[in-house]
C-alpha cells in the first residue's frame, strides 16, 4: 500500500514544518511530527509527498474560457481575469481546476513570490513535492454541505459550490451571517424549493470555545449543524482528505513537476545495479566470444588460402571469392569445376582445412594436394604419428568424407603422411 507523506508550515516559525504520514487510503500512519526539514526530509525517503498551504494566501474563482486542453487554457487564464485582479498579472502564479458542469474552470490564484517561498519552505534536494493543494481543497467536498475549519486563529469555509472563503475567528459572526446572507438569496426559478442550508464545523478544542457563541446563534438558520472537535489538530483531517482526493494543484506551469525519478530511485537502486552488473557481463561475454570467432575465421581463411596455393602455386594474387576464382582457375585448364573436382570438393576442401587448421597448434600443414574425379589425396608434414591420425579422424568425422592414410614415412624429425580422401558413399 502505497504512503503519503503530508507537509505543512509551520503557522508561526516558518522554517519549521508540521508533518504526517497516510495510506492513499487516508488512514494515518503514525503520529503526527513536527521540527526542521532534515526531519522531513527523512520522513520523506521512498514516500510521495504533497504540500499544504494556507487558503488565506490563495483566491478562489471561477472564469469562463472557451479553449479546450490543459495549456491553453493556463495561458487564457491572466486575460479572461485581469480586471477582476487588482495585481499585476506578470506577479501572479493561475493553477486550473477540472471543468465544472455548467463549463466554468476552478481558478486558484497566487502570487509567484508566495509560491516560492512555500517551495522553499516544503521542497529540497531530497523532497519533491508532487502536489500543493491548499486547506480549503483538503476540507472535502459534501454534497449539500458546506465545511468550516477554525484552527491557529484561522477559519476557512468551503461552500456547498466549492467557492473558498477564509477570515479570522474574531470576524466569525461576519463571515457566517455573510455566508447565511447568500445562502438566502432567492433562486432565478420561481418554482424551486428552498435549498436547505447544512454546516459541518471542525474545530480545534481552543477554537471551538471562541466559536461556541456563534455557532449556538445561528444554529436556527441551519438545516443541520454538526460540530467535529479535532484534539490533535487539523492535520490528520486535512491529510485524510488529500488521500484520497485534492482539489487544484498549485504545481502547473512553470511550476509543474519535471520528472519524479527521486522519489523511486530508494526502492530500485538495487534493482538497477543488478541490471548495470549483467549488462557489463554480458557486454564481455558477448567481447569474448566475438574475438574467438574471429580468430577462428582468421584460421580457417589462412588453411584454405594455404590449400589454394598448393593446388595453384603459379598464382601470385587471391581474390576475396576464392570459390569463383578456383572455377574460373579450373575453366582456364579447359576442366569443368564440377568434372574436374568430383562433387562436393570444395566442401572437401573445406573439412581438410579445418581439420589442419585445427590441429596447426602441434606443427601440422599441408605439403601437396591431388585430385582425381572424387577422390582427394593429401601430402600432410606432421610431427608424429599421433598427430597424423587426429587429422585423419577429423576429416572424417562428419561422415561425409572418407579418410585413409596410405602411408607415414619418416622425414628429419617429423613424419610425412599421405592421407586419401573419398568424396561422399
Amino acid at each position: 500500500m502505497a504512503q503519503i507523506l503530508v507537509l505543512r508550515p509551520d503557522s508561526v516559525n516558518t522554517s519549521e514544518l508540521d508533518w504526517i504520514v497516510v495510506t492513499d487510503s487516508g488512514v494515518p500512519i503514525g503520529e503526527p511530527g513536527h521540527g526542521g526539514k532534515a526531519a522531513a526530509v527523512t520522513e520523506a525517503i521512498g514516500r510521495k509527498v504533497i504540500g499544504l498551504v494556507p487558503s488565506v494566501d490563495v483566491l478562489r474563482t471561477r472564469a469562463d474560457v472557451p479553449v479546450r486542453g490543459t495549456g491553453k487554457i493556463l495561458q487564457a487564464l491572466p486575460y479572461a481575469l485581469e480586471e477582476q485582479l487588482a495585481d499585476d498579472i506578470e506577479e501572479l502564479h493561475f493553477a486550473a481546476g477540472e471543468r465544472t458542469g455548467d463549463g466554468e474552470v476552478p481558478v486558484a490564484v497566487v502570487r509567484h513570490d508566495k509560491m516560492d517561498s512555500w517551495r522553499e519552505q516544503l521542497a529540497a534536494e531530497e523532497i519533491e513535492l508532487a502536489a500543493i493543494y491548499t486547506e480549503g481543497d483538503a476540507l472535502g467536498d459534501i454534497p449539500g454541505t458546506a465545511v468550516l475549519l477554525a484552527e491557529s486563529g484561522r477559519l476557512t469555509l468551503r461552500d456547498i459550490d466549492g467557492t473558498i472563503s477564509t477570515g479570522d475567528v474574531e470576524n466569525a459572526d461576519a463571515l457566517i451571517e455573510l455566508w447565511l446572507t447568500n445562502q438566502a438569496q432567492p433562486s432565478s426559478d420561481e418554482n424551486s424549493e428552498k435549498t436547505p442550508i447544512n454546516l459541518l464545523v471542525y474545530a480545534t478544542p481552543e477554537s471551538h470555545r471562541l466559536l461556541e457563541s456563534t455557532i449556538d446563534r445561528v444554529r436556527p438558520a441551519l438545516e443541520t449543524l454538526d460540530v467535529k472537535i479535532l484534539p490533535d489538530g487539523a492535520l490528520p483531517r486535512l491529510a485524510a482528505q488529500l488521500a484520497t482526493g485534492g482539489g487544484i494543484n498549485l504545481l502547473q506551469a512553470r511550476y509543474a513537476r519535471r520528472s519524479n525519478y527521486r522519489a523511486f530511485w530508494p526502492a530500485w537502486r538495487i534493482s538497477a545495479a543488478l541490471l548495470a552488473a549483467f549488462c557489463v557481463i554480458l557486454i564481455g561475454y558477448t567481447f569474448v566470444e566475438n574475438s574467438q570467432l574471429k580468430r577462428q575465421v582468421a584460421a580457417l581463411d589462412s588453411a584454405i588460402e594455404s590449400a589454394f596455393r598448393y593446388t595453384f602455386p603459379d598464382v601470385r594474387n587471391l581474390q576475396t571469392d576464392l570459390r569463383n576464382q578456383f572455377d574460373a582457375k579450373l575453366k582456364a585448364l579447359g576442366r569443368s569445376p564440377r568434372a574436374a573436382a568430383g562433387p562436393g570438393f570444395l566442401d572437401a576442401l573445406l573439412s581438410i582445412s579445418q581439420a589442419v587448421a585445427g590441429d596447426s597448434g602441434a606443427g601440422s600443414s599441408i605439403q601437396a594436394i591431388d585430385f582425381r574425379g572424387s577422390t582427394v589425396e593429401i601430402r600432410i608434414l606432421a610431427p608424429d604419428v599421433e598427430a597424423l591420425d587426429r587429422v585423419q579422424k577429423a576429416i572424417a568425422k562428419g561422415g561425409q568424407l572418407q579418410a585413409e592414410i596410405q602411408s607415414a614415412n619418416p622425414e628429419g624429425d617429423k613424419v610425412l603422411g599421405r592421407i586419401k580422401i573419398t568424396v561422399g558413399a
